[in-house]
């Protein structure tokens, strides 16, 4: 808020009434001093005529008209200047407070300004971040998703494994079986077969014999 306006001094103010008949009189004036005027009193009465008297008197009032107009003059100078000095006051008062709101509103103006900043930045950066946070969510979604599924194939293929895993063994054991009788088989059969190549070595053995004996001369039987 401004400063209050500064009061003048006002130095020519006049004393009260009640002041100035309650106030001593001047014994320095010559209507207030009757040992100015009453010549019976004076030291020099006898000495000084009554002309001299008045003239001294007309002496007096004529310094005392000076001095009043001296002290006046002062008094009017003593004024002018503390008018001066207090309106110089004043507009050093007024400027200081007015500089002082203006550095004041500045300020304000520039820490509001960099608030508001602050404030948009972070409220940009909160926007980000919430729109970060929503596609992290939507990727954890979509990763939740794609694990889902990708334990139910898992799931779904290690049955597979495990029922293609089974028929193997069970094929396994079927070869093994049929190995086993194949193996069983052949035994005999090469057994057949031995006994059928024996029997046919015997047989060429008998009909080369027979050749051979058809060829031999007769003293060598």
């Amino acid at each position: 808020m401004p400063p209050a306006t500064v009061r003048r001094i006002k130095t020519g103010s006049k004393a009260p009434p009640e002041a100035q008949r309650m106030a001593p009189p001047d014994m320095g004036r010559p209507e207030n001093n009757p040992r100015l005027y009453n010549h019976q009193n004076h030291p020099f009465a006898a000495i000084i005529s009554e002309d001299t008297r008045n003239q001294l008197q007309n002496m007096l009032e004529s310094y005392e008209g000076r001095i009043k107009r001296v002290i006046y003059r002062k008094k009017q100078l003593f004024r002018r200047s503390v008018n001066a000095s207090l309106r110089n006051i004043e507009r050093i008062i007024v400027d200081s407070w007015k500089t002082r709101t203006e550095q004041r509103q500045a300020f304000y103006l520039r820490y509001s300004q960099q608030f508001l900043d602050a404030l948009e930045d972070w409220d940009g950066n909160m926007q980000k971040t919430k729109q970060h946070e929503s596609n992290m969510v939507k990727i954890l979604e979509l990763q939740q998703k794609v694990s889902q599924q990708a334990i139910k194939l898992r799931t779904k293929r290690l049955k597979e494994l495990k029922t293609l895993y089974g028929n193997f063994l069970q094929s396994i054991k079927c070869l093994k079986e049929r190995q086993i009788k194949l193996a069983n088989e052949q035994g005999g059969f090469t057994k057949e077969m031995a006994i059928l190549q024996a029997e046919n070595i015997r047989r060429t053995h008998q009909q080369v014999a027979i050749i051979l004996s058809c060829f031999q001369p007769p003293f060598c039987s």
